[in-house]
């Protein structure tokens, strides 16, 4: 019986696209993270009584809120993850995520004050797109 030695290629993942990834980790976890404190003022408004801004919603709203930041936050780890397995949808995924970031933290300092986490997050999705979508060495990296 013969061993059949094959030479298996593995991919060194660029410094850059761990970063991302561990950006698009770290965020899902907020998400989560989130999401938690969001359902626990919900369900158990005692417990925080010093907020009131979120008793001005319905108890529905209130729970698609929890349910979207849950979806959002496990989304945002999955493509993380996939990330580091340069699956080219993980790109694609995370380009578009970055260009809705981007509109939605633009939209929100025009409308409300200058906030410096707004600009922060502005710079890091101009950042996350510029190198996703334009670098044409990270572009051969994903299948």
């Amino acid at each position: 019986m013969k061993k059949i030695n094959k030479k298996i290629k593995i991919k060194k993942i660029p410094l850059g696209i761990n970063l991302v990834s561990a950006f698009f980790i770290i965020v899902g976890l907020l998400f989560i993270i989130q999401s938690f404190l969001f359902s626990l003022i919900t369900f158990m408004p005692e417990k925080v009584p010093w907020i009131g801004i979120l008793f001005s919603l319905s108890f529905n709203q209130q729970l698609v809120g929890i349910i979207s930041l849950l979806i959002v936050g496990i989304f945002c780890i999955f493509l993380g993850l996939n990330l580091l397995k340069l699956k080219n949808w993980a790109r694609i995924s995370a380009i578009s995520f970055s260009i809705a970031s981007l509109v939605a933290f633009v939209l929100m300092t025009i409308k409300n004050s200058f906030l410096i986490i707004n600009f922060i997050f502005i710079i890091l999705n101009i950042l996350i797109l510029i190198y996703l979508a334009f670098n044409k060495s990270i572009k051969r990296y994903f299948n």
